[in-house]
């Protein structure tokens, strides 16, 4: 559901969230009444198509990590996954400048918003340590890191059982690349996390350093989900994989039908890549993410664990994202006063 009664901008029409969520509802019908042969040629007919960025589309990709963690703390699982803190404060602009989406996050301090801790503060100098907060410790700071980048993980607890953690809010800071950086000062030829990761943990004396040069911060809270389920959006509900994409909702309105057409990478049996293969299939806008901006930019949800993490690593690829609405007509003379 896309909640209270919003407005959406697709090229020069509107649609209000009632209206989609009316379109996803009709082409759902369209595929439980038509055959295989006669699909294409019914959402022609019957679905208005949309492209953010026409032929430019950007497609990465991201998992479900798994974790070994312990729910208490020792010399070797010493790495804290912290839930969000009581003194992070959340300002939505739109409160004090209509129609301002942004929001800041921050810590009041005698009565002024400051920035609230960086990476380095937090796991560097520990500054949030004895304050309860650590939901689980794991044993490498290198996979700790890529759970912030994914933001939500399983914790496969040495204690027993399972956690699995999902996004509960960030530092409010900016999102910096370290495959940005590590490739331009040459630490790495290739971006992929294999490579990133590979540099990370044989180069101990200088992880911390580059970690830290991304500030934003990801805090996690404990959800129960279906062993079955993917992890959640930011629509509340659990991903699809290979279906669910994370997209720039300033173009791509939450929720929303998609078309996408990429290629995706083909690995052999010991997780190398062994070549691609053209992909095109119907994908939901179901999440965002802090790095993923500007029309045609597509982030797909691959599934969870090492094999799906291994392939989303390699997706960095040219594609076309085409944006359906099925049997409803865009708002006539535009958005409502």
């Amino acid at each position: 559901s896309l909640g209270e009664r919003v407005y959406f901008s697709l090229d020069r029409d509107t649609y209000s969230s009632e209206q989609l969520s009316r379109s996803m509802d009709y082409f759902l019908r369209i595929l439980d009444d038509t055959s295989a042969r006669r699909l294409d040629q019914r959402i022609a007919r019957e679905c208005r198509s949309y492209r953010p960025r026409r032929g430019d589309g950007h497609f990465t990709a991201y998992f479900e990590p798994v974790l070994r963690a312990k729910l208490q703390p020792d010399e070797r699982y010493r790495y804290p996954v912290y839930a969000k803190p009581d003194d992070l404060t959340l300002v939505e602009l739109g409160r004090f400048f209509p129609g301002d989406a942004r929001t800041l996050n921050g810590i009041v301090r005698q009565g002024e918003l400051f920035p609230y801790l960086t990476r380095e503060e937090i796991d560097g100098r520990g500054l949030l340590r004895g304050r309860g907060l650590e939901l689980a410790w794991v044993d490498d700071p290198v996979e700790l890191f890529f759970l912030h980048i994914q933001g939500s993980g399983r914790l496969d607890l040495i204690d027993g059982g399972e956690m699995r953690v999902n996004f509960a809010g960030s530092n409010g800071l900016p999102y910096t690349s370290i495959a940005r950086h590590m490739i331009d000062n040459r630490v790495v030829d290739s971006g992929s996390n294999a490579a990133i990761r590979h540099f990370l943990t044989h180069n101990p004396e200088q992880r911390d350093q580059i970690l830290f040069r991304n500030r934003r911060y990801i805090f996690f809270r404990s959800v129960e989900l279906d062993p079955k389920d993917g992890p959640v959006g930011s629509l509340g509900q659990p991903l699809v994989a290979g279906r669910s994409l994370a997209t720039d909702q300033r173009y791509v309105p939450p929720g929303a039908l998609m078309y996408i057409k990429t290629r995706r990478p083909v690995l052999d049996s010991a997780g190398n890549l062994a070549g691609w293969e053209k992909i095109g299939r119907f994908a939901f806008s179901h999440d965002t993410g802090a790095a993923i901006k500007g029309p045609g930019r597509g982030d797909i949800f691959w599934g969870a664990g090492e094999r799906a993490g291994s392939t989303a690593g390699y997706v960095n690829e040219r594609g076309d994202m085409i944006i359906l609405v099925c049997g409803v007509e865009p708002l006539p003379g535009g958005r409502p006063a």
